[in-house]
């Protein structure tokens, strides 16, 4: 790019998606507008616990169940959501895996025949902060049935209001566990957890 030695405001304008970004090219400033999110420094962070969604199940019910957030990144603009809609909001895109097995037959309570345990539904709600997502999933992605690997996880996308950080992930509702057949009556487990997911 060659730039006349005379000239004293020489700006350059990026437009992506409708919203111009620009950039002073004598003194490097730039106005991101809408698009300011995408400067910030602590736009990604990792929230490597775990939460165990089983806790609240039967002793004589034989199952792994947990629930994971992958990486958490801030932004301004997503491909399901488009731009925020003003300068400093943001958007939360987080990418959430549930996953649950049943290891074997289980044995009933006391007096009760075995339990023949291979099919698993989940009613889950992911909240942030109290907010449905506002794009993508509303429940993890990657819930499983018996004897399969965790399935890839879905993003769901929450707004993020300026001046404000994501906080608090929760997943709620019910798991419930059963025979494929349907004979059986289905054992409901009831799941309410909370992942910490605002940046250090």
């Amino acid at each position: 790019m060659a730039i006349a030695p005379d000239e004293d405001d020489l700006v350059l304008t990026v437009t992506f998606d409708g919203v111009d970004q620009t950039v002073d090219l004598l003194t490097g400033e730039i106005d991101a507008g809408r698009a300011a999110g995408l400067y910030d420094a602590d736009r990604s962070r990792y929230v490597p616990e775990r939460c165990d969604l089983l806790r609240a199940a039967p002793d004589y019910v034989e199952l792994e169940g947990w629930c994971a957030v992958g990486e958490v990144v801030l932004s301004s603009w997503t491909a399901q959501t488009g731009w925020v809609d003003e300068a400093g909001d943001r958007w939360a895109v987080v990418r959430t895996t549930a996953y649950v097995d049943v290891y074997a037959t289980s044995s009933g309570p006391s007096g009760t025949e075995d339990l023949f345990l291979d099919r698993v539904e989940s009613s889950l709600r992911l909240t942030l902060d109290g907010a449905d997502p506002v794009g993508g999933p509303a429940s993890p992605g990657g819930l499983t049935y018996v004897g399969t690997d965790a399935g890839p996880s879905e993003a769901a996308v929450f707004a993020v209001p300026a001046g404000e950080d994501a906080g608090e992930l929760r997943i709620a509702g019910e798991i419930a566990v059963a025979d494929r057949e349907g004979e059986q009556e289905p054992i409901v487990i009831a799941v309410d957890e909370t992942l910490e997911v605002r940046g250090g």
